[in-house]
């Protein structure tokens, strides 16, 4: 086995187990909170309430995280340009591959948060 193949394997387990603990933890800290969530409100609102508190923590990061790059693109092009790499294109190209992976997985994660909240609150 060589040693790239050993580190995206390395990496991916990583970032499962980060989306997996995060996930956990989140319903085990605020179970009892969702569960009041509910109460006097159609199915519709408790949905819409539940899609937009959990919208806002997993995709601002990811914008964020796109925001910080952009700013930082002079210094990461400076520093790539010292490497002697001067295809700004695919340096271009590799972060939007990257931001989109990563917003994929967040999408997945988040439907199956947003899932678990919701039977949370009609559980009763």
């Amino acid at each position: 086995m060589n040693k790239k193949s050993l580190n995206f394997k390395k990496a991916v387990a990583f970032f499962l187990k980060s989306g997996t603990i995060s996930l956990y933890m989140e319903g085990v800290l605020i179970t009892r909170g969702w569960r009041g969530i509910g109460i006097g409100m159609s199915p519709h609102e408790v949905k819409s309430v539940i899609r937009s508190q959990i919208l806002l923590v997993f995709f601002l990061p990811i914008l964020l995280a796109v925001v910080h790059i952009c700013f930082a693109f002079n210094i990461i092009r400076k520093m790539l340009l010292l490497l002697e790499l001067t295809n700004v294109v695919l340096f271009i190209g590799c972060t939007a591959a990257t931001v989109a992976i990563f917003a994929i997985v967040y999408a997945i994660v988040y439907s199956l948060t947003a899932k678990t909240y919701y039977r949370i609150t009609y559980s009763n």
